[in-house]
């Protein structure tokens, strides 16, 4: 859309909660088909959506994901995985990601911190509570330490509890891993060392078929995307007519299109919720070069990248088919039950 921008405040970055990524894929359906294909140990997969954060200019948060990963259901059972962990946190080179990925892939997991995140915040901590975590551990109200580690305890009763640890949900993982001990003698010390190897678009590609070519996986192949607690519309129609109708202004949200956006001069009015152009040629020439053109995808494209959920799933699903190594925190059906969404922190 051409507009005089001198009668508009306009800004650079999108306010609204919605962002389709390099490939127009939702952002956080991209990070919750990535722990999916992770519990899933498919490779390609998981790799596919790592990148797919990268390449939309998420470069520092697929670290950060990553490293949340980690304590969510690898940390108790993989301690020692820590440093290599680490050195890969402070360089974020671009092999890095392929190297944390597929490392995570060869080893064991559980469910406990990510399940103890989900139930944790309907816990009540008891009045007397006096901050010490021994009687709860005993007693092995797992749910309520994770409360008051996560959400309860301030800034300066964590630093004093904590000591030098990094944030609240490694201590978390530490003190589960604790309780656990004893079964973590055999830690997984291989490492693996392979290199990713970036698909190629082409030097004058077809811009309507990238999405068909390039768009290789399903953001819900595994089934269980609706059990996340998802930015998107309830409606599907809703999601279509965003898609179709309005995608760019929403890629803007991505780093990567805002870039291309602004190449072209382009800018976003966050509260029309539109893109505007300072002229019909910078338009023309940025849809010449970046058109995707989603509402010409095929059906097949579409159900990939933005699928309609049908049928009923249920979280208890996602744990009997994710349960894996059996942790301490033992989840009783009534509690899962009432896990409605699930989140990330």
């Amino acid at each position: 859309m051409v507009q005089q921008t001198h009668n508009l405040e306009l800004s650079t970055m999108t306010t609204d909660r919605f962002a389709l990524s390099n490939l127009l894929y939702f952002k956080d359906e991209v990070e919750a088909a990535l722990i999916l294909a992770l519990l899933n140990k498919n490779e390609e997969v998981a790799i596919f959506w790592a990148y797919e954060l990268h390449y939309s200019g998420f470069k520092d948060e697929i670290f950060s994901l990553l490293e949340k990963i980690y304590y969510y259901f690898y940390a108790t059972l993989n301690p020692n995985f820590k440093p290599f962990l680490n050195r890969k946190l402070g360089s974020r080179e671009f092999q890095d990601i392929n190297s944390i990925v597929t490392n995570l892939l060869i080893r064991s997991y559980n469910l406990d911190i990510f399940l103890l995140m989900q139930t944790c915040k309907s816990v009540k901590i008891p009045a007397n509570f006096d901050g010490n975590l021994e009687p709860l551990i005993t007693a092995k109200k797992y749910a309520t330490v994770a409360k008051y580690i996560l959400h309860t305890c301030s800034e300066t009763e964590f630093v004093k509890m904590a000591g030098g640890t990094a944030s609240r949900l490694e201590y978390l993982a530490q003190v589960v891993q604790e309780c656990r001990q004893d079964h973590c003698k055999k830690c997984h010390k291989l490492y693996l060392d392979s290199e990713y190897v970036a698909p190629e678009i082409g030097e004058n590609p077809v811009l309507y078929k990238i999405l068909e070519t390039h768009c290789k996986y399903g953001v819900n192949d595994s089934g269980l995307l609706s059990l996340f607690q998802l930015v998107r519309p309830k409606e599907h129609k809703k999601v279509q007519k965003l898609w179709r109708s309005n995608w760019l202004y929403y890629a803007c949200g991505s780093p990567v299109w805002l870039e291309r956006l602004e190449s072209y001069q382009g800018s976003l009015d966050n509260e029309k919720k539109i893109v505007v152009f300072p002229s019909e040629d910078q338009e023309e020439e940025f849809y010449n070069q970046f058109g995707l053109e989603p509402d010409e995808q095929k059906r097949e494209t579409q159900e990939k990248v933005i699928p309609e959920f049908l049928g009923e799933v249920k979280v208890s699903d996602f744990y009997e088919k994710f349960k894996g190594c059996l942790g301490v925190y033992k989840i009783t059906k009534n509690t899962l039950e009432k896990i409605n969404k699930l989140t990330l922190l």
